[in-house]
């Protein structure tokens, strides 16, 4: 997941071969829906187990660490997720500006042919009158 996050993030003009397709993307969002719903569960029990009197007060400090490593994953998930989504979005913004690019040339030419068409119609009508 890191390395084809990376591997996307890193180049600015992707090759064909480089580009994560949309079913990549989807693959990474649900990979990444696992490991948030790995973790929430485990959020709530240690929210539980620390409220709960029957814990030791050394068994809560403990705790205490473990839930704020579990809340640094959560976040660090959420920033994959938002990452992901940003990627997928600059993603259909190269493509929208390479098919525009590619519109303006096919524009180009097309008007081009109308008008040296235009210009042969025009010049066969003087020679056959």
């Amino acid at each position: 997941l890191r390395d084809l996050l990376r591997k996307q993030a890193s180049s600015s003009m992707f090759a064909k071969t480089d580009m994560i397709s949309p079913s990549q993307y989807h693959d990474l969002m649900q990979e990444i829906g696992l490991f948030k719903r790995w973790v929430v569960p485990g959020q709530r029990v240690l929210r539980h187990l620390l409220e709960d009197e029957l814990v030791q007060p050394e068994c809560k400090i403990y705790l205490r660490d473990v839930q704020d490593n579990l809340n640094q994953i959560y976040d660090d998930i959420i920033g994959l997720e938002e990452g992901t989504k940003g990627l997928k979005e600059e993603h259909r913004q190269l493509l929208d500006s390479r098919m525009t690019s590619t519109m303006n040339g096919l524009t180009i030419v097309a008007t081009a042919f109308l008008v040296s068409k235009r210009i042969i119609d025009m010049s066969f009508f003087v020679i056959r009158s």
